[in-house]
């Protein structure tokens, strides 16, 4: 973090572990999490700020284990995610029923999130093999958006993902931005190379998206395996920086996130 000049992270367990192929919850993800968080420092700790994440999103008591995950571990959590709803053959693999965003049994997570106004990461993947717009998808995004209109929702990746590829996703995300004031991005994982700036070109749509929409986007790493790679990932984001203005660059950088999880929701 001290070299990607990174003052503060949002942090989250891996919910999942795969076994014989198949993906399941962690009982024990959040409390993970805590235990390690506990053993820092004050001034260590005033640098993370861990999201609840650990629970099945199609288990009808979700929610009870969210709150007994803050019952036993209180007042560190700045928001719930990165959960995964449409999350390509990983979230097929899943043991049981998929996940999905209308799925009844997060009426309730949702219903905590807007109680203790805790932000929402979601994984949802916006794109068709047909390089086009998935419609179940957005109409899943859209429907919870409309039904949770005082939850924050974060959606990471702008809802890109590795394997599709829609030419006019910027097209696709200014629309759900500017009707659903309660959406937001993050801009991670392989977000910059396979869409920001492929083929040595920085893309003039991106550049306006986050320009007009910066107090609603911020930045990620989302590494989950070398943390000395952070500053390789995070210096890419620069050649978008430089071509915001310095009010959108604040914002991208720092502003928009600081404004969505610095405060301790439960």
């Amino acid at each position: 973090m001290d070299k990607a000049n990174i003052s503060q992270s949002v942090i989250a367990s891996l919910a999942l572990k795969n076994k014989d192929d198949k993906y399941f919850y962690l009982a024990d993800a959040d409390s993970t999490l805590a235990e390690e968080y506990g053993t820092l420092h004050q001034s260590e700790k005033s640098r993370f700020l861990p999201l609840i994440c650990g629970f099945d999103p199609t288990d009808p008591r979700a929610a009870e284990k969210i709150e007994r995950t803050i019952k036993y571990y209180p007042n560190i959590w700045h928001g719930i995610g990165e959960i995964l709803f449409r999350h390509d053959e990983l979230s097929r693999e899943m043991q049981g029923e998929h996940p999905r965003l209308n799925n009844p049994s997060m009426k309730n997570v949702y219903q905590l999130c807007r109680e203790r106004k805790m932000p929402m990461l979601i994984h949802q993947n916006l794109n068709s093999d047909q390089s086009f717009p998935n419609p179940e998808a957005l109409k899943e995004l859209e429907e919870t958006l409309d039904q949770n209109n005082e939850v924050v929702f974060i959606i990471a990746h702008a809802g890109t993902d590795i394997i599709h590829y829609n030419p006019n996703h910027t097209g696709v995300v200014r629309e759900l931005l500017f009707y659903h004031e309660n959406l937001c991005l993050d801009l991670s994982w392989k977000i910059f190379d396979k869409y920001i700036f492929r083929a040595g070109n920085l893309d003039k749509n991106w550049i306006s998206l986050t320009q007009d929409f910066s107090d609603r986007i911020c930045l990620g790493s989302d590494d989950t395996e070398n943390p000395e790679d952070i500053p390789k990932i995070m210096i890419k984001f620069d050649i978008l920086l430089n071509a915001l203005d310095k009010k959108a660059q604040m914002n991208l950088a720092y502003q928009t996130a600081y404004h969505l999880y610095n405060q301790v929701r439960a």
